[in-house]
């Protein structure tokens, strides 16, 4: 097993590690609690190659309808999601998570060749 975080002190290379499987993911699922526009611009080269190669992405926002989303992360959920269904309508695009309590969880799921990864934990998207 193998713990990847995004604390210096505790490992820090869960960044670096999700940026490599990114990059040849054909299929990802990412549910988090929160994300922002400066997380979506970081990724969204790898998620563009993943649905222009006719795979498929998702992303599941737990607390962006319960707490306050910032105007620019909203507007960015909202081009990604576009970019994404136009590229693959059968693609998840993005969504929200309208349930009570609200969804708080940090999953990943990451498909790539014949693998199947799943990192849950302590990091949002």
């Amino acid at each position: 097993m193998v713990i990847y975080t995004n604390h210096p002190e505790f490992g820090g290379s869960f960044g670096d590690r999700l940026s490599t499987l990114l990059k040849k993911a054909t299929a990802v699922t990412i549910a988090p609690g929160y994300t922002s526009a400066i997380t979506l611009q970081l990724y969204q080269e790898y998620i563009t190659i993943i649905i222009n190669n006719s795979g498929n992405f998702t992303l599941l926002v737990g607390l962006g309808i319960f707490a306050i989303l910032i105007r620019n992360s909203y507007d960015k959920l909202g081009e990604l999601n576009s970019t994404v269904l136009s590229a693959n309508a059968r693609s998840g695009g993005v969504r929200f998570v309208w349930n009570q309590p609200p969804f708080h969880g940090k999953i990943y799921r990451i498909k790539y060749e014949n693998e199947l990864l799943y990192f849950a934990g302590y990091s949002n998207f």
